[in-house]
């Protein structure tokens, strides 16, 4: 009896022996496949930023450094990364920590607005350029920009488009970015239409400045006009003078409050940091586990 049961348990040991090597062979070949996986990325990453700045050498070496130090604290791939940080390399000439932070925050920005990163920084860089918005106000802006579209309903992308089309005539006639923004974000919850009105305001402007007034003087004081008009017939009678075909919408939008340009319908304000808070607040049970992914990655990556 006691042989056989020793048999018994030698039968068992070994198969319990047996499934441990299954379980470690495919442990072991998971494992393989996360440091080829993690390479692969890696060798991906490299490539992207090659292309995207023409970087070699030390540069290069920073630059991967960078992409990885951002990686592992975003849910996005290695492929989106790289080519965040080559676009914001290259269109703010930015490099180290500020490189860093500027990356991450345009992540965040594309992931709360629903847009895509490049289309993001390419557009909001123009925008920059456009109203002379130095690199350090970008977390301001870009907070304001996610303001003003959440709040009057605008899509960030028909904001930037709106801002594309027809910013230029505002910050000829000195209007911030943030302000250019609310104008059309609150024209936009008025119903009125941008692109019929918009060049409609770029000849009363034109004008204004050819006579030698002052474009933004001129527009405020006939808002205030046109708000304070005794009746709705005078009031039209001012806004058609000004904006043409245009005054009808533009006498809606100024009597019913909708066009206001002391306060700009209170839709500025302090917008540091408020893309990081949405971003966090936002974040999914997917990006969390994405995030982790990342982070064994970039672990793994170096030595694979």
């Amino acid at each position: 009896k006691a042989q056989k049961d020793t048999k018994k348990f030698e039968k068992a040991t070994s198969k319990a022996f047996g499934k441990l090597k299954l379980a470690a062979v495919g442990a072991a070949a998971g494992l393989g496949a996360a440091f080829v996986k993690a390479g692969l990325d890696f060798e991906a990453m490299e490539g992207i930023l090659i292309k995207g700045t023409g970087a070699t050498g030390t540069a290069l070496e920073d630059l991967k450094t960078q992409a990885t130090d951002v990686l592992k604290t975003v849910p996005e791939t290695a492929e989106v990364v790289a080519g965040a940080i080559a676009d914001v390399n290259t269109f703010f000439g930015v490099t180290g920590d500020h490189l860093e932070a500027t990356t991450g925050l345009f992540l965040d920005f594309a992931r709360v607005t629903d847009m895509e990163v490049g289309d993001a920084i390419a557009r909001v860089d123009a925008q920059m350029t456009q109203f002379n918005v130095p690199l350090e106000e970008s977390d301001e802006l870009l907070g304001d920009l996610l303001r003003i579209s959440q709040a009057t309903g605008a899509p960030m992308d028909n904001l930037l488009g709106q801002m594309e089309k027809f910013g230029p005539i505002f910050s000829t006639a000195n209007f911030e970015a943030e302000e250019t923004a609310a104008m059309f974000g609150m024209l936009e919850t008025a119903g009125v239409d941008i692109v019929a009105v918009g060049p409609k305001l770029e000849k009363f402007f034109a004008d204004v400045a050819e006579a030698g007034g002052d474009p933004r003087q001129a527009f405020e004081d006939m808002v205030e006009q046109i708000a304070n008009a005794d009746t709705e017939t005078q009031a039209l009678a001012l806004a058609s003078e000004a904006f043409g075909t245009a005054g009808a919408r533009m006498t809606s939008a100024i009597r019913d409050g909708n066009l206001e340009l002391e306060t700009f319908g209170g839709l500025l304000g302090d917008g540091v940091g408020l893309v990081g808070e949405q971003a966090a607040a936002t974040e999914t049970l997917s990006d969390k586990f994405a995030i982790l992914k990342n982070d064994l990655m970039t672990r793994l990556g170096p030595a694979a």
